[in-house]
């Protein structure tokens, strides 16, 4: 009998101390739906590739990251990307430009030769986070390089959001808007450019 009450005080002591917390996963684009194009209208539009995205060192790891005062950066154990975040990333901005553009239509680079003669859009990243004001911000480089350029011009972005309610939700909510902004950026951008020379 005392064996039997000495396990399951052990066990009751063990079921106490461990964390009851469980992981939670994140997408960006569960919810996101690319218009399918008819056939035709692609062939009508310029192709633009996306190279692989690049992210800061911190952001390149499963976690939510949260931004505390101005120099300390957070990482939640418990609330992380489904997927990693630069293919979350690329995956929502590609639905983001086929859904908004009329003149362009975008491919992941993945797959395709480096000599298809398509111009190549490169996205930086160096925050993609939220902060302790509330807040979610975006920022980093973006640049399109073209088949017969050597160099590349970048533009840089940065985008913040005011989050209107607590909690991860939220904050995946408005990095989910920030992106959508992110889109009509680059389009601006690529709409102002000569590309019908290509």
């Amino acid at each position: 009998m005392k064996k039997i009450i000495l396990i399951l005080s052990v066990f009751f002591l063990f079921s106490c101390t461990s964390s009851t917390e469980r992981v939670r996963y994140y997408s960006l684009t569960l919810d996101s739906k690319i218009q399918a194009p008819v056939k035709d209208t692609v062939k009508q539009k310029q192709l633009v590739l996306i190279d692989p995205i690049r992210l800061a060192r911190f952001l390149r790891q499963p976690g939510l990251v949260l931004q505390r005062g101005n120099n300390e950066l957070i990482t939640a154990n418990y609330h992380r990307w489904a997927e990693p975040l630069d293919e979350l990333i690329s995956k929502l901005l590609l639905i983001n430009l086929n859904n908004k553009s009329e003149r362009f239509y975008f491919e992941s680079s993945d797959g395709f030769i480096r000599e298809s003669g398509a111009p190549r859009l490169k996205l930086y990243f160096d925050k993609f986070h939220a902060t302790d004001h509330a807040t979610v911000v975006i920022s980093g480089r973006y640049g399109l390089v073209e088949p017969e350029a050597k160099t590349l011009q970048l533009t840089e972005f940065s985008i913040e959001e005011i989050q209107t309610h607590d909690g991860y939700l939220d904050t995946v909510e408005k990095l989910k808007k920030t992106l959508d902004k992110l889109a009509d950026e680059i389009l601006l951008t690529l709409n102002n450019m000569n590309l019908d020379r290509l």
